[in-house]
């Protein structure tokens, strides 16, 4: 008789490998951020509303490690539409990948809040997709989507006021 539990192992195993893709991206990405964090973004004239630096860090861990679990939740479905479904989160995780190097790699307010638009896009997109398999995986993506609007104002103003 087989056990009903025997996935628990290799379910668990993927959501770690879900979780640590997606931290991945962000520490990567971090690399080019802190190199110019000290010197042309402390240099920038930035908006009122604008974080300190330090919020940074753990807002994103966070968010990576919800992105993780809401991509993981679509993995395991049954759903027909899931191979589409991560096909677009992964577009997105990639654009999120490349926006620390149009920001901080290039050194550009305005690549930086051009990429953040298409960030933003596709995380709709990817949220649109996601709530017709799970309302679980959708759910945990809402305060990345939050954080990203946030952020795009943020960009914005920075293109703005250092054009």
């Amino acid at each position: 008789m087989k056990h009903e539990n025997t996935n628990i192992p290799k379910k668990i195993i993927s959501l770690i490998v879900f979780i640590i893709i997606c931290e991945a991206v962000g520490i990567i990405g971090g690399l080019a951020t802190y190199s110019s964090l000290g010197s042309w973004y402390a240099d920038l004239q930035k908006p009122s509303l604008t974080p300190p630096n330090w919020i940074f860090g753990p807002v994103w861990t966070s968010l990576y490690a919800l992105m993780g679990i809401s991509a993981w939740l679509i993995y395991h479905s049954k759903s027909e539409q899931k191979q589409r479904a991560l096909t677009i989160f992964f577009t997105q995780l990639f654009i999120n990948f490349i926006w620390s190097f149009l920001f901080f790699g290039l050194k550009s307010t305005l690549w930086g809040f051009v990429g953040i638009i298409a960030l933003l896009l596709s995380i709709i997109l990817t949220m649109i997709k996601f709530h017709k398999i799970s309302k679980w995986a959708f759910g945990l993506l809402v305060p990345y989507l939050l954080w990203v609007s946030f952020a795009t104002y943020i960009s914005g103003e920075l293109w703005y006021l250092n054009r």
